[in-house]
């Protein structure tokens, strides 16, 4: 019993050390498979650490450098006689140290951690500047002193691009800056401009209205935009057209005309610029309509000088031969005696000697530029004996008003000049009304004028005493209104008038330093009643002088 317990025991022995005998041998054989794995890994980490084309070395928490590949020798051992590569710190330049210990302190702490533009020396080559890459290895086995792999990329070449596309952006800033600026020194200079511009694309489409423009054709900017340059300047169309080989043109005198079809009389240059996209054409207008203004004025100025020169001419021969027909005349009547028969007919030649007199005085009076003699005369006084002449030949269908203004300042001026111009204005007033039942007020008062309103008048500004002669006649057409003042001009059927009327008092302002403002306006009523505005009215201004009557 004892010896079959025994062998018994015996033999479970061999077969427990059988068992564990197959157990090592399994576990031997997982672990050759393991050294075989481990190797393959280990020299696959080295192919690729060795091969890899980044700059990689292990170092240690003290930044000793147990490892370095062949990319990190050539980026920063690059001579054979540069010192070998045992320390990275060393390697960082002193300002970034700070930061490479913090990206230490993350690895360690969280197992990676990464520096960016840090300058690195690499010895003979000078520097470099590169992003620090940094993670814990983990299968070190000693737990004081931790391991580190460190990628280190050079940001060289991408710094240099990065700062080539900064300064590039840095330049585009600038020019779109400096664009930004002449675009708006070119809105100012087209908003500021006198002279119309208007710029329109390649198919006449109007795409700028300066201000000007805006005032020159009556149009709002936003009302002008995007319609045709025919719109106001039809004229300018076939012109431009004709003028698109050359970059500027002058287009010269042009007829234009606003945005309510009021024509207007233009000077007109274009310039045009090409583009891909479609010709710009900028239309450059300016009004001539003062310039005309003043040209026929000046022209009306030199038509009176040369008939005021000629008529005085005439008149000084003309009165030479007056005087003596009316000296012989007088002679003939003294020769005749009393109970003459012939002093009818002489009476008749004598008659027509002096209305031919009166006649000669008016041209002279016209004529004469000289300054007159001037005294301090009382406007009041002259409106009241004017009105007196006046009523001796006044029709009863025409009533004869007169409102004067007590405070109307004295002038110096040639009281019977004076007195014959108001006559003259009263009688045209009176012709003026005809047959119609009418009135025909004149009015004293005074005005100050400021530089504007003395501009449009020719005068100074100042204090001027103002007379007014109103009648409620037909009025005048604007064709009349230019020539009203031109020697020997009338409306009037022969017989009633010389042409002289208005002549005359034109020529007594001049010399007294004054003007004449005509406003009239063709069929409005009969009656100042009827109208607010009277149809015809004409203005005589006499500029107040310091001397006072006596």
């Amino acid at each position: 019993m004892t010896n079959d317990t025994s062998q018994k025991s015996l033999a479970q022995l061999v077969e427990e050390l059988r068992s564990y005998q197959a157990e090592l041998e399994a576990q031997n054989e997982a672990l050759r498979y393991s050294r075989i794995a481990a190797e393959g890994a280990s020299e696959r980490f080295e192919s690729l650490f060795s091969n890899v084309p980044l700059a990689l070395m292990v170092v240690d928490e003290l930044g000793m450098v147990l490892q370095s590949n062949a990319m990190a020798l050539q980026l920063f051992r690059p001579r054979e006689f540069d010192p070998p590569l045992n320390f990275l710190l060393p390697l960082v330049d002193e300002v970034h140290l700070e930061r490479v210990g913090r990206c230490f302190d993350a690895a360690r702490r969280d197992g990676r951690g990464e520096v960016t533009e840090v300058v690195f020396l690499r010895g003979s080559e000078g520097t470099m500047t590169g992003d620090l890459h940094m993670a814990r290895i983990e299968y070190s086995q000693d737990d004081e002193m931790a391991h580190f792999i460190c990628a280190i990329i050079d940001q060289g070449p991408l710094l240099a691009e990065r700062h080539a596309l900064q300064e590039s952006a840095e330049a585009l800033r600038q020019r779109n800056e400096e664009l930004r600026l002449s675009e708006n020194r070119m809105a100012a200079i087209i908003n500021s401009s006198l002279d119309a511009i208007v710029c329109v694309d390649a198919d006449q489409r109007i795409s700028v209205f300066n201000p000007a423009a805006a005032a020159l054709f009556q149009c709002p900017a936003e009302q002008a935009l995007g319609t045709s340059l025919a719109r106001f300047l039809p004229e300018a169309l076939p012109a431009i057209a004709a003028t698109e080989a050359a970059t500027h043109a002058s287009l010269g005198e042009l007829a234009g005309q606003t945005a309510a079809g009021a024509p207007l009389a233009l000077e007109v240059s274009v310039s045009c610029e090409r583009h891909p996209q479609g010709n710009i054409t900028t239309v450059f207008a300016r009004d001539l309509t003062g310039r005309k203004a003043m040209e026929a004025q000046l022209r009306e100025s030199h038509k009176m000088q040369a008939v005021g020169t000629m008529a005085g001419g005439i008149a000084h021969d003309f009165n030479n031969i007056l005087s003596a027909i009316l000296g012989n005349v007088e002679l003939a009547k003294q020769d005749a005696g009393a109970g003459s028969p012939a002093l009818v007919s002489l009476g008749e030649i004598e008659k027509a000697g002096r209305r031919a007199r009166d006649l000669v005085r008016q041209i002279l009076t016209f004529s004469r530029n000289e300054a007159p003699t001037r005294q301090p005369v009382q406007l009041a006084e002259l409106v009241q004996e004017s009105k007196r002449l006046l009523k001796v030949t006044l029709p009863p269908h025409i009533k004869l008003l007169t409102q004067i203004d007590v405070t109307a300042p004295a002038v110096l001026a040639d009281a019977t000049q004076v007195g014959q111009a108001l006559v003259n204005l009263g009688t045209n007033a009176i012709h003026a009304i005809g047959c119609e039942r009418g009135t025909v007020r004149i009015e004293l008062g005074q005005a100050t004028l400021d530089a504007a309103q003395a501009e449009a008048l020719g005068l100074n500004a100042g204090l001027y005493a103002t007379v007014t002669v109103r009648d409620t006649g037909s009025g005048m057409s604007p064709e009349t209104l230019q020539r009203i003042f031109e020697p020997f001009y009338t409306t009037k059927e022969v017989g009633r008038g010389t042409g002289l009327g208005l002549a005359v008092v034109h020529g007594v302002m001049r010399t007294h330093m004054g003007t004449v403002d005509v406003q009239s306006t063709p069929g409005v009523g009969t009656a100042p009643s009827r109208s607010t505005s009277p149809p015809s009215r004409k203005r005589w201004y006499r500029c107040r002088r310091p001397s006072r009557p006596k």
